[in-house]
């Protein structure tokens, strides 16, 4: 929908309130699931999400688009991997599928993290359920604050590989927190450098995503493709965790994490085509 309908003079604009719905349904999806019991947790977000999905339907209406013409031979059924020709695309895929990976292996276990790394014993309350609760408002807060600062400094410039690339370095800080602290303060540590960093990429991650789309006619479906980095994280993150976790510890999740989030930074850097 974004590169279809949002102009690019205001996609700036667009994404720092897309980055802000980010932070905040998951800051209500982690309390959600850490304060009601789990059948009434998930009923909860079912019914939200439903609700929201219709009234999108209803009230964003748009105009039909005219269908391409059909090439001979059925050369459309592989055109959806063709903008993987185009190495910006193709990087900036991998890019994504990188910084997801590593946020999504430490995020999915954080509540295993904070009973089993740092201990239910040394929560607050000794409840590692609410805990991570807290967790996820601490981020969400610093995601929040740190849009509201980097949304105008993008606004000034129109370069995005420093915002991606200090994204990196600032997250890959975050994650190794918990490993030279291994406790509840590493774990606020992580938490609030963790939320400054995603806050400021995220305020250019649209207008990144769009830079690096090969063709304008083609663009919703190719941004979809980027977005879909993110669930291909979703598979890719809970394989590796496990195997970290089980074969060297929790520690071991944060280091691979931060090495691979510094591995993004490497991939954003290497674009040509976004200053």
């Amino acid at each position: 929908v974004a590169p279809d309908r949002v102009p690019e003079r205001l996609r700036g604009r667009a994404s720092s309130l897309f980055a802000v719905a980010g932070p905040v349904g998951a800051l209500i999806g982690v309390n959600l699931a850490a304060r009601l019991p789990p059948a009434l947790g998930y009923f909860a977000l079912f019914g939200a999400l439903g609700l929201t999905t219709l009234a999108f339907l209803a009230f964003a209406r748009e105009a039909p688009f005219a269908k391409p013409p059909r090439s001979a031979g059925g050369r459309l059924r592989f055109a959806a991997i063709a903008s993987f020709r185009s190495r910006d695309f193709a990087l900036a895929w991998v890019f994504r599928v990188l910084m997801f990976s590593a946020q999504f292996a430490i995020n999915n276990y954080l509540l295993y993290i904070l009973r089993d790394y740092v201990g239910e014993a040394a929560v607050p309350g000794h409840d590692a359920r609410a805990a991570a609760g807290l967790i996820g408002g601490l981020r969400t807060v610093a995601t929040l604050v740190a849009i509201a600062a980097a949304h105008g400094l993008a606004q000034r410039t129109s370069r995005r590989r420093v915002f991606a690339q200090g994204y990196a370095a600032l997250m890959a800080f975050a994650m190794l927190a918990p490993v030279v602290w291994p406790n509840w303060y590493g774990m606020l540590t992580y938490a609030t450098l963790g939320g400054i960093a995603m806050g400021a990429y995220a305020v250019i991650d649209l207008t990144l995503m769009s830079r690096v789309l090969p063709n304008p006619s083609t663009a919703g479906r190719d941004l979809a493709l980027l977005v879909m980095a993110g669930a291909t994280a979703q598979f890719v993150a809970p394989t590796l965790a496990s195997v970290l976790i089980g074969a060297s510890g929790y520690a071991s999740l944060f280091l691979a994490s931060a090495a691979i989030t510094v591995a993004a930074g490497w991939v954003v850097g290497r674009l040509k085509g976004v200053d």
